[in-house]
């Protein structure tokens, strides 16, 4: 009964946090201006530089790759701007409407398309930084685990049970986490230079207090 009580609180947590990520979106691709986008993604690539090295310029290629696959190569970007803004050929045949082609209207359009693409190219960016840092991630989580193993042992040893109370904080802040960096991925500011390794040990050691109040 208190899973199925669970489960459709769950599904309510996905819905909303979905919905409030297309409301970021929305707001980022609605009021940033392209000259801010564009400062951010250079101001964050000195950062991933300076984090990285000479892998920055892998996470780049990476989430370039990634980009133009999902959205050059099957069109989305082209037909966005077909669909939004009028072409050479549309302006000429307008018949006395040309001078629409080139108002204030659709140059804002125009931003905002090179708003919501930027950002989008931005957070794959962020995305590969973060796996940059997924080798030594998995050893932090490695042994975080372990840690949380010998602490359990010797609970058990002790005949101590475990505090439920730390484990919900572990989960929660597991959950807390996750959703913080998906909607980090779309923020407009850019992120610090040792930020993807600050978010990665913290959730290794999430992981390993949740493993251990299990």
């Amino acid at each position: 009964m208190p899973r199925q009580a669970q489960a459709p609180s769950r599904h309510w947590t996905l819905v909303t946090g979905a919905l409030m990520l297309v409301i970021e979106l929305l707001f980022v691709a609605g009021l940033v201006s392209p000259d801010w986008a564009r400062a951010v993604r250079a101001t964050e690539a000195l950062s991933r530089r300076q984090d990285l090295g000479a892998r920055a310029e892998w996470v780049e290629d990476m989430a370039r790759g990634w980009f133009e696959g999902a959205f050059v190569a099957t069109g989305l970007v082209a037909a966005s701007y077909a669909f939004l803004l009028p072409d050479a050929a549309e302006r000429r045949d307008a018949h006395g409407l040309e001078p629409l082609g080139e108002g204030p209207l659709f140059g804002f359009v125009r931003g905002r398309l090179e708003v919501a693409w930027g950002m989008l190219a931005l957070a794959l960016e962020r995305l590969a930084w973060l796996l940059a840092w997924g080798p030594l991630a998995g050893l932090a989580t490695a042994a975080a685990l372990a840690d949380a193993g010998l602490r359990r042992r010797r609970r058990e040893a002790g005949f101590t049970p475990p505090q439920a109370l730390r484990h919900r904080l572990a989960a929660e802040g597991l959950r807390v986490l996750a959703w913080g960096v998906l909607y980090g991925l779309f923020l407009p500011w850019p992120w610090p230079a040792a930020s993807a390794l600050v978010v990665l040990a913290l959730a290794a050691a999430l992981t390993g207090a949740l493993t251990a109040h299990r």
